[in-house]
């Protein structure tokens, strides 16, 4: 919890590009639900977990935060693998 905190506080200061947590999941689960993906809410929360370092908790509780660039890149890059049918 300690580790999300500090990566969370970083986001907050990396130069956000208007971008929050909560945008980001949103957006992934429709996009993801859009191209039939039948689980499309809990696979956009386990790209970005995975893609940003932060837990699912981190995810909804600070879901008004930015996202540093980099991390969401990061972050749609590999959302356009799996709309591509890449498994997870």
């Amino acid at each position: 919890m300690v580790r999300d905190r500090q990566r969370v506080e970083a986001m907050v200061t990396a130069g956000p590009d208007g971008i929050t947590l909560g945008r980001l999941c949103q957006d992934g689960a429709a996009r993801l639900k859009a191209a039939g993906v039948e689980n499309a809410a809990n696979e956009a929360v386990w790209i970005l977990e995975a893609a940003l370092g932060v837990s699912r908790l981190t995810l909804h509780v600070e879901g008004d935060r930015f996202a540093p660039t980099a991390s969401r890149r990061r972050a749609e890059e590999w959302l356009a693998r799996r709309l591509a049918g890449e498994p997870l």
